[in-house]
């Protein structure tokens, strides 16, 4: 049940990816047809968009503790 559901989610995600063109970035630049299902499209929007906001987390992260260390916020523990 659990990967019926998976597997429609990603199959939905491929289909928005093909209908915003990022379907144009995962084949040939030759190729008109679509040379993968739906469902690898989603799965290559979903593991780039994961890869992205972790990204974006740890950027955001480090530049918190720089802040916090520059201010003198953060107090070594001994």
């Amino acid at each position: 049940m659990l990967f019926a559901l998976a597997y429609v989610v990603l199959t939905l995600f491929g289909l928005a990816s093909e209908r915003l063109g990022f379907d144009r970035t995962i084949r040939a630049n030759t190729e008109v047809r679509r040379t993968h299902s739906l469902f690898q499209q989603g799965l290559s929007l979903f593991g780039w968009l994961r890869r992205e906001i972790a990204k974006s987390l740890f950027d955001t992260a480090s530049r918190a503790f720089n802040v916090l260390t520059q201010e003198g916020a953060c107090v070594a523990i001994s």
